[in-house]
């Protein structure tokens, strides 16, 4: 068995892993990622969010992804089943530049590009490698890695990186990796070809249409390709119903969605993600931290990931980095800031993906008063940092949602043909 060594060991390559790695590399530290696939690969999760900007920015990444022309994203569009309501939000109506606005892109070649670019600066990345196990002990954690011809390796690093994404690795194996029971989903997904767009700054902004007893993303991305996506209960797709005939029931039962997708080609299979929601019981430990998807992996509804990732991913490495130059000895205590910030990020999250799907959210969302999607434009926007005025104006929205369970006083603005309820 070959041993190597390095500061930091990153398990994946994703948006969380590749970000780590450029700002440990940039800093001078040995960060290997060890990626289990060949990238480019196919993901899913296309949709960005405003505030992402920001770390683009602090990544040097900005002009690489004006170059890529990816699709622009203005906003969102909320749609019952029938496409007889609609609500829209505008990020410029709240927001100014830089997080007036986003992209739609599409993962493979994002992905790549952040994992080239932690190369570029100085990251070991080595693909079609996989962790077989990881061995703990203070300031020397060993790897077992299986490479692409079969054969072992070790290595040793001062510090683990799980960027492994649903995977979760390390929370695996040390058996810290909880499901949420209440939000038992499952995702089914494709991309299609000829399906119908908006026109102008419309174009490329996400539709979320409440269908019946499931909702559906719709994505715009270049090359008139859009991706679809249906989510809802795990126990109602059945055993004997493949995925892409349960995809195309949901389909069926969704006017809206079944009109733009009318004159459509799907150009992928049906993927599927399921049960998929969990959240660990620590973020950190002796040797170890966990960032993005592997610390808790959340309900794609409002487009969270790639940035939680991302940040938490930054956010691992800077305390990593000024740990390495004072020359301490690495202790979970040194990562106790790190946790309880994305502590706050995914049980933020979590809060509002519980709202989301709590009887009373569409009534709530399809109120014409514009306070509410005021109280939830934040969140939209991916500005998790939140002050105390929009603080406030979250927990006033929880308090809607609460309330209406004892008094009953919304009204809910649908027609009755249009009022499904999506959970």
């Amino acid at each position: 068995m070959q041993r190597t060594d390095c500061d930091v060991a990153i398990i994946g390559g994703g948006p969380s892993g590749a970000t780590a790695a450029y700002v440990l590399a940039k800093a001078g530290f040995h960060a290997t990622i060890i990626e289990k696939e060949r990238f480019p690969r196919f993901h899913v999760g296309e949709s960005l969010l405003p505030f992402n900007r920001d770390l683009l920015g602090r990544l040097d990444l900005a002009d690489k992804v004006d170059d890529r022309a990816f699709q622009q994203k203005n906003g969102a569009h909320f749609l019952t089943h029938d496409g007889n309501c609609e609500n829209n939000l505008y990020f410029d109506a709240y927001f100014k530049d830089p997080h007036d606005y986003a992209w739609q892109v599409e993962r493979a070649e994002w992905d790549e590009m952040l994992l080239r670019h932690a190369e570029d600066a100085g990251a070991d990345v080595r693909e079609e490698h996989t962790v077989r196990r990881v061995d703990f002990a203070a300031g020397n954690n060993r790897l077992e890695i299986r490479d692409p011809e079969g054969n072992d390796h070790e290595l040793r690093a001062k510090w683990v990186i799980d960027a492994s994404g649903q995977s979760s690795f390390v929370a695996k194996q040390l058996g810290i990796r909880k499901p949420l029971e209440d939000l038992r989903k499952v995702a089914l997904y494709s991309h299609y070809k000829g399906a119908a767009r908006r026109c102008g700054r419309e174009e490329g902004n996400i539709g979320l249409i409440f269908g019946d007893r499931c909702w559906f993303w719709y994505i715009p991305l270049r090359d008139d390709t859009v991706s679809v996506g249906c989510v809802t209960n795990r126990d109602r797709w059945q055993s004997g119903t493949s995925a892409e005939e349960f995809m195309e029931e949901q389909i069926a039962n969704s006017p809206y969605i079944e009109r733009c997708l009318e004159n459509a080609e799907r150009v992928r299979k049906v993927h599927t993600a399921s049960a998929f929601s969990f959240q660990a019981d620590s973020y950190v430990g002796d040797g170890w931290l966990l960032a993005g998807d592997s610390a808790a992996f959340l309900d794609p509804i409002f487009s969270t990931g790639v940035m939680i990732a991302m940040e938490s991913g930054e956010l691992a490495a800077q305390t990593l980095v000024r740990h390495l130059r004072a020359g301490r000895e690495l202790q979970p205590a040194h990562f106790q800031r790190y946790e309880k910030k994305l502590r706050r990020w995914t049980d933020t999250c979590f809060g509002v993906i519980r709202a989301f799907y709590h009887p009373s959210f569409a009534s709530l969302f399809f109120n014409p008063k514009p306070r509410y999607q005021k109280a939830m434009a934040p969140f939209f926007a991916g500005q998790f940092n939140l002050g105390l005025k929009a603080r406030m104006y979250f927990q006033f929205f929880f308090w809607v949602l609460k309330a209406s369970e004892r008094w009953d006083f919304l009204k809910d603005p649908r027609p009755a043909e249009s009022a499904t309820y999506h959970g």
